[in-house]
């Protein structure tokens, strides 16, 4: 292994280490990710036992399924930390934008009630 100055392991650092992008604790969004995928495929399940309901006219009951529409969840990996931070910087910033206006306007909060 080489000798790397500190500058060059933090852009290291930056480029390779992942962020977690569910807000969660690592361990806690494995279990959510089962959780939101169990979750899809049990209104899809739901939604199609519902338009094959046999109380209701045999009719269309086809075309009722078909409509069907799954629910949208995907799953997507960590973002490098060097995107999360610039992100976070990029939030921070316009808060700061939004409340510097808000106090310029003299309102005393940041909604019109």
């Amino acid at each position: 292994m080489t000798d790397r100055d500190p500058f060059e392991e933090k852009v290291r650092t930056y480029q390779y280490d992942g962020r977690n992008q569910y807000r969660e604790n690592d361990k806690s969004s494995r279990k959510s990710i089962r959780f939101r995928k169990a979750w899809v495929n049990r209104t899809y399940r739901r939604a199609v036992r519902q338009k094959l309901d046999p109380e209701s006219s045999p009719e269309g009951v086809e075309d009722g399924v078909l409509r069907v529409a799954r629910k949208r969840w995907r799953k997507y990996g960590d973002a490098p930390l060097a995107e999360v931070l610039e992100s976070e910087t990029e939030k921070s910033a316009a808060r700061r934008e939004a409340l510097r206006r808000v106090r310029k306007s003299g309102r005393r909060g940041y909604r019109r009630w």
